[in-house]
């Protein structure tokens, strides 16, 4: 019975976390740290890597502290899933809980302890192997930070570290070298740009196909841009996206086609712009003939379309653990 009642806490959990996450970043009216908030709906990788095969949950599990649950996306079925202790949740990299964490080779999967306040003395993240869902790393750092991407190969994590927790529009990025166990100095910032100061919430996440570029949409600071990030080298380029700028910006999203790579802003469901992945010039699509951005299946979970799929996911896991508990008994 009480892995019953741990299980339900779970799917109750994750569910209200969604609708929690979603007030906070439509309602507050105020800025939302990403690490502070669930990634609820999991994480899986893009189409052409291996982390694409599953797709990863978790959830409060009440007195056994949380779940993370393995989920096989084209069969349903749930080969693993383990209890950790205390609070542990994916990362979501996006104020609208898009979750990341999750390495392309498909072999780390980086969960970070909830935040509910804007300061915090350290920073605490957890790096568990995907093969037996097991902790192979534990991350202590003195300060807020948050969680923003992690290279193919799982070696490096960068971080978003709050300077002014009083001021989330205050931050920068940071490399953390896994095996070094080293936050490295230094800040990483466009070279072409070095002393312009990164402001903004991030809006919209895309991945290349091999994950080692990721590109995030930010907006409500000075200027909206899009933020690419070379996992594998640590360099980073600011595009800056004209004429996107105010309260508009935050229904911007990114997506990325999957034969070409070509990226293309929406607004308002509405292709706008185009980015050029070699050159990373940017052309209102007003300039171009009509088209369209094909994801490959690869679109985000968002609104009601999120909820059930969450909610379809957990609830696999209980039948799951229940049918296991009935014949252990």
């Amino acid at each position: 019975m009480a892995t019953v009642t741990v299980i339900v806490r779970l799917v109750v959990a994750t569910v209200c976390s969604f609708f929690t996450l979603c007030g906070v970043a439509f309602g507050a009216g105020g800025p939302v740290i990403p690490s502070a908030s669930f990634g609820g709906a999991g994480v899986t990788g893009p189409p052409a890597t291996p982390a694409s095969e599953f797709r990863y949950v978790t959830g409060l599990g009440g007195s056994h502290g949380s779940v993370v649950a393995k989920v096989n996306r084209e069969t349903g079925s749930i080969p693993q899933f383990a209890f950790l202790d205390d609070d542990w949740t994916l990362p979501a990299v996006t104020i609208f809980g898009d979750a990341g964490g999750l390495s392309a080779d498909g072999e780390a999967l980086v969960l970070v302890r909830p935040v509910y306040r804007p300061r915090v003395e350290r920073t605490e993240l957890r790096i568990m192997s995907t093969r037996r869902l097991r902790t192979i790393d534990r991350i202590t750092l003195r300060g807020t930070f948050g969680f923003d991407a992690i290279s193919p190969d799982g070696r490096r994590l960068y971080l978003i570290q709050y300077r002014d927790p009083r001021d989330p529009l205050d931050y920068r990025v940071r490399e953390y070298d896994v095996a070094a166990a080293e936050l490295r100095a230094g800040a990483i910032v466009d070279p072409d740009e070095p002393d312009e100061k990164m402001t903004g919430q991030p809006v919209s996440r895309k991945a290349s196909n091999d994950g080692r570029w990721v590109y995030t949409l930010y907006a409500g600071g000075e200027e909206t841009f899009v933020h690419a990030l070379d996992t594998e080298r640590g360099i980073a380029q600011c595009i800056d996206l004209e004429g996107f700028a105010g309260n508009t910006a935050y229904q911007l999203r990114l997506e990325i086609d999957r034969t070409t790579g070509a990226l293309t802003v929406f607004d308002k469901n509405e292709p706008a712009a185009t980015i050029d992945r070699a050159t990373l010039a940017v052309r209102p699509l007003a300039e171009q003939p009509a088209t369209s951005a094909a994801d490959g299946g690869d679109a985000d979970w968002v609104g009601a379309a999120a909820v059930g799929s969450g909610i379809a996911l957990l609830a696999a896991t209980t039948l799951l653990l229940l049918r296991r508990r009935r014949a252990t008994a």
